[in-house]
């Protein structure tokens, strides 16, 4: 059985924990914390830091940074098939009672078709991306040319979507088209970009299986046979939400390839998110062998 892998490009997360929301003029102390960040990153890591293989490919930063946070990320058991280059992005991640906001400087890494070889793709059963490198001022194109490469080996290709308000920017039926492209096997999303790109109600993409996550409210799992609510067992109280859709992808994943169904798979995405809510940032605690 092959890995859950996962290709896009590493982010660094800054992640500045507040007392409240902030406010023009306004000094609070914070509490600061640097990862790796973006959602090949995070996915990558929730595998490995229960001891399950995981494998990341595609492009990291050559700044010193990049090079920290790919070293945590490789410490963790991460294998990592990357392009160094340039300077990656940074995410700020103002994060308080549940509540969050980003402020992204973008950096210079970009992906080229160039970079693909059909090594990243070696020892994966599955390869999942990250749905914001999807954007038309992202490269489609690259992460289309790894789908079809995945495909011709008969690997399962997995979706997460970007938030609503950058699909609604670039247009619901324009991300959809993109999404189509990858020909995937499962799209995940949050009730609001689900909603807004009717992946409950609307045509399924293909064979596509879509699973939505909805907060403490039960998830949804529907294939082209069925669709099934399935309810949290445990809700969080005052969740850190940032990192908890990848957990759930990653959890969602990961028990599908071990042939759970996808009721069983949703329940196990549901822990694996619960754990992460209980953390500050987008990447899992480290545990203790």
């Amino acid at each position: 059985m092959g890995a859950v892998g996962a290709v896009g490009k590493v982010v660094v997360d800054v992640v500045l924990t507040c007392e409240r929301a902030p406010a023009p003029d306004e000094h609070q102390n914070v509490q600061r914390l640097v990862t790796a960040g973006g959602a090949a990153a995070n996915v990558a890591a929730q595998l490995a830091s229960r001891g399950h293989q995981a494998i990341l490919a595609g492009w990291q930063g050559d700044d010193e940074a990049s090079r920290d946070v790919c070293a945590a990320l490789a410490a963790r058991g991460v294998t990592l098939r990357t392009v160094a280059r340039d300077r990656a992005p940074v995410a700020t991640v103002l994060a308080w009672g549940g509540d969050r906001a980003f402020l992204v400087d973008q950096g210079t890494l970009r992906a080229r078709l160039e970079d693909v070889t059909d090594s990243w793709l070696d020892g994966m059963s599955i390869v999942h991306f990250n749905g914001f490198e999807l954007l038309d001022y992202c490269w489609p194109d690259v992460l289309a040319q790894v789908a079809r490469l995945a495909h011709r080996r008969g690997i399962m290709v997995s979706v997460d979507c970007p938030t609503a308000s950058r699909i609604v920017a670039q247009g619901a039926a324009s991300f959809r088209r993109a999404v189509a492209q990858l020909q995937p096997d499962f799209v995940f999303a949050n009730a609001s970009e689900a909603a807004t790109l009717d992946l409950l109600t609307g045509p399924l993409l293909g064979s596509t299986a879509v699973v939505v996550h909805s907060g403490t409210a039960p998830s949804a799992c529907r294939t082209p046979q069925a669709r099934t609510w399935v309810p949290l067992e445990t809700v969080v109280p005052n969740p850190e939400t940032t990192g908890c859709g990848d957990a759930f992808a990653a959890g969602f994943l990961h028990a599908w390839q071990q042939g759970e169904s996808g009721v069983a798979a949703t329940l196990v995405a549901h822990r694996w998110a619960s754990e992460q809510a209980r953390v500050t940032g987008a990447q899992p605690p480290l545990r203790q062998n």
